[in-house]
């Protein structure tokens, strides 16, 4: 019966070199299908929508944009599920009530927020059979910077949010460069 161990081809105890090349591709083939499997794992990973639960009551800061002085105080409460995904259209589904817009503890639909539109979402609420169009939100994943423009009566039964009138509610108060992230 032969020995069991496998010996290299030239019998002297080393590889030839034809031996050692085959070995190269092997291990060098091994090797790529590993990185391309982790790849394509951390890809799906990062492709597959996250979700996270938000409750948050905060005072945040109601001004008007066309007298920056006058700021007001109101309380947000946020609680829900914000959605975000690699590819974008990311959305929010639960509660968004501020304490001076009564319209707002009705059933708020579904935010999907814009990438073309600044990252914003429409704040549409149920009220009976009509829907109440509030404004534009823009938030965070985790809810930490949420800003709100709140649509105003622009005439002939429009509603619209204006740069220049509009009024805004952000928290916190000193968001940086806000007046680059408005709507």
């Amino acid at each position: 019966m032969k020995n069991s161990i496998r010996r290299p081809h030239d019998g002297k105890g080393v590889y030839g070199e034809k031996d050692m090349n085959e070995r190269k591709r092997t291990n060098l083939k091994a090797l790529f299908i590993i990185l391309a499997a982790a790849l394509i794992l951390a890809f799906v990973y990062l492709a597959l929508p996250k979700e996270r639960s938000i409750e948050r009551r905060v005072d945040a800061t109601l001004v008007q944009n066309g007298s920056p002085a006058e700021r007001r105080q109101t309380a947000l409460t946020i609680s829900g599920t914000y959605k975000s995904s690699l590819f974008g259209g990311d959305s929010f589904a639960g509660k968004v009530e501020i304490d001076c817009l009564p319209v707002t503890a009705g059933e708020l639909l579904n935010v999907a927020f814009s990438a073309e539109d600044k990252g914003y979402g429409a704040l549409t609420y149920r009220s009976g059979e009509s829907l109440e169009f509030v404004g534009y939100m823009r938030m965070s994943k985790t809810a930490d910077e949420v800003i709100i423009c709140l649509f105003e009566d622009m005439g002939d039964g429009r509603k619209g949010w204006s740069a220049d009138t509009g009024a805004v509610i952000s928290y916190p108060d000193n968001i940086e460069n806000i007046s680059d992230k408005l709507y």
